[in-house]
């Protein structure tokens, strides 16, 4: 929840993107910050379109599964 609400913020008409562009410096910026390299590799991944706008509920909703993937217990 507080990751889709970080982005919520950047998303200012509530269409479920954010701007590359706005990703870049956050990321460089904020917390953990990342290199150019990491953050290049991760916004030219599966989630952003041709017009440079990251789908991050998608992204999130990705997430959500690995991490439940993770937590079944294995037999």
């Amino acid at each position: 929840a507080e990751l889709i609400e970080a982005f919520e913020s950047f998303d200012e008409n509530d269409t479920g993107f954010v701007k590359c562009e706005d990703m870049r410096r956050w990321l460089a910026e904020v917390g953990e910050r990342m290199d150019q390299a990491e953050i290049d590799r991760f916004l030219k991944g599966p989630f952003t379109d041709r017009q440079g706008n990251f789908n991050y509920r998608e992204w999130v909703k990705v997430l959500r599964v690995n991490a439940d993937e993770e937590k079944q217990p294995t037999h």
